[in-house]
Parts: structure tokens; C-alpha cells; sequence
């Protein structure tokens, strides 16, 4: 990712650095956990989503920490692919990723199964408090026990934001002011859709 005359890049070690014009190093931070997507920039900040489940808000010019936000309500972490990671990742990036700035707010998206929860925040950029979230649409409907999983790739497309959703729920569809899951609840008894959770399987074509 390029902005201000720095290129930032994000890796599944769960650093995230800044190199100059001349590829000359800058600043390093840490986060928690694997980072699977390119930070997103906005104004003078840098939104990185880890798989440790935080949001982390950095000062593009020198990498200082501003403020980090649990997406999911608990800490408990698992093994997946020999990385330590949160039972609630948030996939984060750019444009089209599981961090989007836009507009001074931070929306994020974070789980893997729809029936472990999923959960979807939209934050202040500025300060990081909490303007809206959604923590049901993983559970669209009970009576076939489907709903909503976290795949990456969050995008704002005609006024909504929109992510992969699984095999029931292709794309997942939410309110950009409230974040109500728009997706009536589908009573399938079988995936409709080919899905994969594709930041943890990187070899799936």
C-alpha cells in the first residue's frame, strides 16, 4: 500500500512496516496475531485488522500506536495452519478487505464460522469508539442453524458493505449507518455457493 510518499506492508508474522521511496525502512510495529490483508490508510492513519481480533490504529508517519479495538466480545485463541490466532480473526486491509476506512469510520468483520459468531463493528477513526456492530447475522436463521461467515474482503458497493459470506449467504450485506444484516434468513439445508476461507488456505484456487 502506497500513501504519503511511504509504502506500507503487513505480513503473517503480524508486522506491519513503513520503507520510503528508496526502499529504505522507516518505522516496524507489532500486532498480535498473522495480518492476511494490506493495512488501510486514511488521513494520517494506518488501520491494520490482526488475527489476534484487534483493530489497530497507527500513525502513518511514525508508527506509533493511537488506539486498538477488540472486534470480538472474548480472548480465546486456536491453532490453525501452526499460527496461534483468535477465534474471532479479523481479516484487515485496503479498499476491498476486512478493514475498510472510509469516510472517518473504520468498519471491521471478524470470525471464521457462522456458528461460532460473527462479528461486525464500525468505529470512529478518530477515536475508536464504537458507532454501530452487529453480532447476530452469524445466526440468520435458527431453524436451519445458518448464517453469515467471515471470508474477507470488505467493500462498500451501492451504500452497503459487503463481504464474502460463505455457502448459504454468498455476500453478506449490511447497513453502512447501523449495520442491520440485509440478507433475508435462507432456510437451505445445503450450501448453495463453492466457498473457501481463503486467508487461512492461501493455496486455494
Amino acid at each position: 500500500l502506497l500513501a504519503g510518499g511511504l509504502v506500507f506492508v503487513a505480513d503473517r508474522t503480524g508486522t506491519v512496516q513503513a520503507f520510503d521511496s528508496n526502499g529504505k525502512p522507516v518505522w516496524q510495529q507489532f500486532t498480535g496475531g498473522p495480518v492476511y490483508y494490506p493495512p488501510a490508510v486514511s488521513g494520517d492513519r494506518l488501520f491494520v485488522g490482526s488475527a489476534d481480533g484487534l483493530v489497530y490504529a497507527l500513525e502513518a508517519r511514525t508508527g506509533r500506536r493511537l488506539w486498538t479495538y477488540r472486534v470480538a466480545p472474548n480472548t480465546e485463541r486456536i491453532a490453525v495452519y501452526g499460527k496461534l490466532i483468535a477465534r474471532h480473526p479479523v481479516a484487515g486491509g485496503v479498499v476491498h478487505s476486512g478493514v475498510l476506512a472510509d469516510d472517518g469510520v473504520v468498519y471491521a468483520a471478524a470470525g471464521i464460522a457462522h456458528y461460532d459468531g460473527t462479528c461486525v463493528v464500525a468505529l470512529d477513526a478518530e477515536t475508536g469508539k464504537l458507532l454501530a456492530e452487529n453480532t447476530t447475522s452469524g445466526q440468520q436463521s435458527a431453524e436451519v442453524n445458518s448464517g453469515v461467515s467471515m471470508q474477507g474482503e470488505l467493500a462498500i458497493v451501492d451504500g452497503e458493505l459487503r463481504f464474502l459470506g460463505g455457502g448459504v449467504y454468498e455476500v453478506a450485506r449490511y447497513d453502512l449507518e447501523t449495520l442491520e444484516c440485509l440478507n433475508e434468513p435462507g432456510k437451505a439445508v445445503s450450501s448453495q455457493y463453492r466457498t473457501a476461507f481463503y486467508p487461512y488456505y492461501p493455496s486455494y484456487g
